[in-house]
């Protein structure tokens, strides 16, 4: 049983198996091909070597036929033919015949004219004896001796070769004029005769070239019509060889037909084992790919098993983890509005506070400003002016630490105002001015682009003023005798800077940490009487965050001193541009 994964694997696997399949049959296709065309290559280079071996026969024959065309004694044994009618037979025999016939395998010689054969001489050693009116019907067929006497006049003459049917055999023959360079011996054109050599072909040439060629089974086909001969078995074979045999016509009248020894069929027959071989062991592969296919895919079914199992439980404990958020999330929201709840509790009860708190140290204040009218014992005065300065203190901190209650409550309403920096900083200086030449300090305002245009910043008019006030305030309560304070403005793309920097008793390093921390006071341990309880920087820190502003402690660049830093965001007009 195939498990529904490693079906599926199967089934993806498919196009995997068409394409090899279909390689595997074009890979056939192209050796076939293949195969036809190394057919051909060797078949055509069998042709060529046929006919370079038939055309070195019949060069030897016009060889012979020029060595004894061309003697004088052939010659003057053809004249005597011609002028008495008798052969020297012997002379004949022992000097032409006897050795062109024995040494070269010749069938028969022969010296012939346009009236017919007039010396033939036939080997003995041939089972097959012609007769000259066969052979002189032949060559009159052919107009051998018509062909020979156009060019008698040519020096060295004529010389034919080729292949002609005398009877029912087909002969390779050699023939040209008799002629010498002797002008004295050379007959008139109607004098002329020719010399003639033949040899047939026969099983004994054929088995010659057979040997010679590396061929297999040549055989002559002879064509008796050669116009309506189809030679088709012949001419769609592509595992044997032909070539056509042409007679002085150049007509076709046989054909030689044989195999190559060498035949790329032999080659792919070798191959054969190995293309079975190569399916047995794809087939094999195939099989073991299925196999392991299927051990897989029950392996991955069983995982898949295991996830949905793990699924099924991650998602009971989901559903558990969201009933308990759900659960912690209404704990929450009832805790929230509880906190929201107390929330407006606190501050109904801080406003109530505020007011009972107030009113009895307004109370104080006010009956020890009248006590201090009336009274006129310096001593008594100096108490009074101990209990005025202790209950403008004590509502200072009451103030702050009502502030600090309320801090944030109203910074939403804020956050769209926006005020010049010289409506703010020009009234300070004045104001700051007078109280510090008293105490023999300096301040001083360094702006590079105040003055040129109008500098807005994203912050209300009042939360700018309280925070430049307790910077300055810091700065006039650390600060004496002849020292500065500078207010330097400087901008960038979106923010303006307001940098308060003096030259007083400065921050330690070890300190700094704790700057910004409600209720620090850093230097209580050297001004003990220093107003304040350490909340002013802790809540203005909150103020400007609140606001999309800041303030930070940035050191100092003179040798002793601090240094705060305001980034305040500048004002953008309606068109998006900072002003």
């Amino acid at each position: 049983m195939h498990s529904k994964t490693s079906a599926r694997f199967l089934r993806m696997s498919y196009p995997v198996f068409a394409v090899i399949f279909i390689a595997a049959m074009v890979s056939a296709w192209v050796l076939y091909q293949a195969r036809i065309q190394q057919n051909k290559v060797v078949i055509d280079l069998a042709e060529q070597g046929m006919s370079s071996a038939t055309s070195a026969i019949l060069k030897n024959q016009k060889l012979l036929t020029k060595d004894y065309a061309f003697w004088e004694e052939t010659l003057i044994f053809s004249d005597n033919i011609v002028a008495t009618g008798t052969v020297d037979e012997s002379w004949a025999k022992r000097n032409i015949a006897d050795y062109l016939n024995t040494s070269f395998h010749l069938d028969f010689t022969a010296i012939f004219n346009a009236e017919g054969i007039l010396w033939l001489y036939q080997n003995e050693e041939i089972e097959l004896q012609l007769q000259a009116e066969a052979i002189s019907e032949a060559l009159t067929r052919m107009k051998v001796f018509e062909r020979l006497q156009v060019h008698w006049q040519k020096k060295p003459p004529e010389i034919l070769s080729g292949y002609i049917y005398i009877g029912q055999q087909l002969y390779i023959i050699g023939t040209s004029l008799i002629t010498s360079d002797n002008l004295e011996l050379m007959p008139s054109e109607q004098d002329r005769t020719a010399f003639l050599v033949a040899k047939a072909v026969n099983p004994t040439l054929l088995e010659e070239l057979e040997q010679l060629q590396n061929a297999e089974g040549l055989r002559l086909e002879s064509l008796t019509d050669h116009s309506k001969h189809q030679h088709s078995a012949i001419e769609t074979s592509i595992t044997e060889a032909y070539m056509p045999i042409q007679n002085l016509n150049n007509e076709t009248i046989a054909i030689l037909c044989w195999k190559p020894l060498y035949r790329a069929d032999d080659f792919y027959q070798q191959l054969i084992p190995w293309l079975i071989g190569f399916l047995l062991i794809s087939g094999a592969c195939i099989a073991i790919y299925i196999r392991k296919v299927q051990q897989e895919g029950n392996w991955l079914d069983g995982e898949i098993a295991r996830r949905k199992q793990a699924e099924r439980q991650l998602e009971e404990h989901k559903q558990k983890l969201e009933e308990l958020v759900r659960e912690r999330t209404d704990a929450l929201f009832k805790a929230l509005k509880a906190a929201e709840l107390a929330g407006e509790e606190k501050s109904r009860f801080t406003a109530r506070m505020s007011h009972e708190m107030r009113t009895p140290l307004n109370a104080i204040s006010g009956f020890t400003q009248l006590l201090q009218f009336e009274e006129t014992d310096p001593d008594k005065l100096e108490q009074l002016s101990e209990i005025h300065t202790a209950s403008d203190r004590l509502l200072e901190i009451v103030n702050q630490v009502l502030n600090l209650s309320d801090l944030g409550v109203k910074h939403e309403e804020l956050q769209n105002e926006h005020c010049s920096l010289d409506q703010v900083i020009t009234p300070l200086l004045f104001e700051y001015q007078g109280s510090l030449k008293a105490k023999g300090t300096h301040i001083e305002l360094v702006s590079p682009v105040m003055g040129e245009t109008a500098v807005e910043v994203q912050l209300p008019v009042s939360i700018l003023n309280h925070a430049l006030k307790v910077l300055l305030d810091n700065a006039c309560l650390y600060t004496h005798g002849n020292s500065k304070i500078e207010l330097q403005v400087h901008q960038t793309d979106a923010y303006c800077e307001l940098w308060v920097c003096d030259t007083g008793l400065g921050i330690p390093e070890n300190k700094r940490d704790k700057l910004f921390q409600p209720f620090s006071r850093l230097h209580f341990d050297q001004l003990p009487n220093a107003k304040g309880v350490g909340l002013n920087l802790f809540m203005l820190r909150k103020q400007l965050e609140d606001l999309g502003a800041d303030v930070q402690y940035v050191g100092t660049h003179q040798p002793q001193g601090s240094c705060f830093r305001l980034c305040l965001p500048l004002h953008k007009s309606k068109t998006g541009t900072a002003v």
